[in-house]
């Protein structure tokens, strides 16, 4: 799997990789995905306009992405602080694309989070050597539709997602992969789970439900 097609096209179905789900969220029986069925949602929410500051690809180096703390909203155990913990999460993952401080996905997500794994694992090599990556848009989330909290802290979020064309080079400025943008958002799915006093990440999925 190439570097940005991987991360880019895993994230939204450009290519035909789909995340294995399997996260141990509740410690539910072996086999059962982390991301559950879903139910009908309670209410949609729009993502606002990610605060990352997407760097020039003539001057890479000048422009620093920014990333927010998590807000006071997103701390909340209700749908509406899930919501709010996605729309800030969606941010931090630019963020980290931008970085390569992939720390930040691992201290946001389940230890089993395939999706989450899998894009450290894309994105972790180009940093390591010096690379970069370069996006044209960040990735948003929008029309976040929450579902009820399950009882053990559970709950699946439905949204559309859509990205900009990305482009990753070495350390020389050589180009080694790029990825197109996203015509029309797609649909999906993820899982949080509240952990003591915050929200976490189980899983990210493509939700062939909704499409």
């Amino acid at each position: 799997m190439s570097s940005v097609g991987g991360v880019r096209g895993w994230l939204l179905g450009v290519v035909a990789l789909m995340v294995t789900v399997g996260c141990s969220g509740d410690g539910d029986g072996a086999g059962e995905p982390t991301i559950r069925e879903s139910v009908t949602p309670s209410s949609a929410v729009t993502t606002p306009s990610p605060t990352v500051v997407v760097p020039s690809s003539t001057e890479p180096s000048v422009v620093v992405p920014t990333l927010a703390p998590v807000p006071p909203e997103a701390m909340v155990q209700t749908p509406e602080g899930a919501v709010a913990f996605l729309q800030w999460w969606v941010q931090m993952y630019n963020y980290v694309e931008l970085t390569g401080e992939t720390e930040l996905i691992t201290t946001h997500s389940e230890p089993g989070c395939t999706f989450c794994s899998n894009f450290i694992e894309d994105i972790q090599p180009i940093y390591d050597t010096g690379g970069r990556i370069e996006v044209d848009a960040p990735t948003v989330f929008e029309n976040i539709r929450p579902n009820p909290i399950t009882a053990e802290g559970y709950l699946v979020l439905q949204f559309d997602a859509s990205a900009g064309a990305t482009r990753s080079y070495q350390s020389d400025g050589t180009l080694v992969d790029e990825a197109g943008s996203t015509a029309t958002p797609l649909p999906f799915i993820a899982g949080v789970q509240w952990v003591v006093d915050h929200w976490v990440i189980t899983d990210l999925d493509q939700d062939e439900v909704g499409e």
